[in-house]
């Protein structure tokens, strides 16, 4: 509900966004490199800041955000038009949710778990890792065609809305754990299903 799609900007620079910590196992030392690529036309959001060891961001055509509130970040998702995610190693890569969810197309690494939520070629393009050719002609692609990003982006909506919404995570771990024979139930304490009870 919170992280859902608003208009997108209209003319003006194609807009990626990072978000994350500007490390090297997130990609963001590919971010300068890719923007150097791209050339006029394409401009760079990131957000993030919580780390002292993160790789700075040189390109003129990159704007810092800082550390958003969420009601912010959802802003920012939305003045974007795709979402560059070059991680090296992602648990679940929740950036990548969230900007599903916002109904931005992704161009991420296929590696780790962005496999998972990203549907090459449906809901974004997955490149091989640290190819900054591949990203460059992924973003070049979704650049100079604004209606495969809307396709894109509804695809990842209602892909986000299908597999990840809390509702949705919430009711397939309480089917897992009622296979496993652990209450879900309100046991308070008493029984094999302590600690797991809903709250």
């Amino acid at each position: 509900d919170l992280f859902c799609p608003r208009p997108r900007p209209a003319g003006g620079p194609f807009r990626l966004f990072f978000v994350g910590n500007r490390t090297r196992r997130k990609g963001a030392d590919l971010l300068d490199p890719l923007m150097e690529r791209l050339g006029e036309g394409f401009e760079l959001w990131y957000s993030g800041g919580q780390r002292r060891d993160e790789v700075p961001i040189r390109s003129p055509r990159a704007v810092a955000l800082g550390p958003l509130p969420l009601s912010e970040l959802v802003r920012a998702y939305n003045a974007c038009h795709a979402l560059i995610f070059p991680s090296r190693l992602e648990g679940f890569g929740l950036a990548v949710a969230e900007a599903m969810a916002c109904a931005l197309p992704v161009v991420a690494g296929r590696c780790s778990s962005l496999p998972e939520l990203v549907v090459e070629g449906r809901g974004g393009f997955l490149c091989p890792l640290d190819d900054l050719e591949s990203f460059a002609a992924a973003v070049r692609r979704l650049a100079g065609d604004p209606a495969l990003c809307r396709e894109m982006g509804g695809f990842n909506r209602a892909r986000a809305e299908d597999r990840f919404s809390f509702p949705v995570m919430a009711g397939q771990y309480r089917a897992l754990y009622e296979r496993l024979g652990v209450s879900t139930g309100g046991d308070h304490g008493r029984g094999p299903g302590a600690g797991c009870s809903r709250r």
